[in-house]
């Protein structure tokens, strides 16, 4: 969705005109693939449910409104204090503002918040805000880069690898 700003609505319509096909056969395709190549990191989950007990955590996503529905289901969001989607908030990383959004919304200073994210240029505007980054490249790296930040992982022999 260009910037954030269609809704699934309007993502299901233009595409599904392009292609020539109907809007629900594209979305049991999206479902189908999303379903098939996407496969639940359970290590990262036992980490985020490590870590909740002790820190605010949050999504800040650019997932596409047509995959939403197929990736987060209320089960996973109860692991986290707050969300922002792009498709609901209008911008997408790496727009300064979707960054200050969250902060607001879980209520913390850009200085006492750690942004992961697996690509490089959307840590650069969550650095120049003040906020501490790390470069998602694995479990093992994530672990040991929190570690360094300071963070207590309580739950290491409980329940996730490093």
């Amino acid at each position: 969705s260009v910037e954030g700003k269609w809704n699934k609505e309007e993502c299901l319509k233009k595409i599904s005109k392009n292609l020539q096909i109907s809007k629900n056969l594209l979305q049991e395709l999206f479902n189908k693939g999303y379903r098939k190549e996407y496969i639940l990191n359970k290590d990262l989950l036992n980490l985020i449910n490590n870590l909740k007990n002790n820190y605010k955590l949050a999504i800040l996503s650019d997932l596409w409104p047509v995959s939403h529905e197929c990736l987060i289901n209320e089960k996973l969001m109860e692991n986290f204090h707050s969300s922002i989607f792009s498709h609901h908030a209008k911008m997408r990383k790496p727009d300064k503002g979707v960054y200050k959004l969250i902060l607001k919304k879980i209520d913390i200073k850009a200085e006492e918040c750690i942004f992961i994210d697996d690509k490089e240029l959307n840590l650069i505007p969550a650095q120049e805000l003040g906020i501490k980054t790390i470069l998602f490249s694995g479990n093992r790296n994530l672990i040991q880069k929190l570690k360094e930040q300071g963070i207590i992982l309580t739950g290491e022999k409980n329940g996730f690898n490093n």
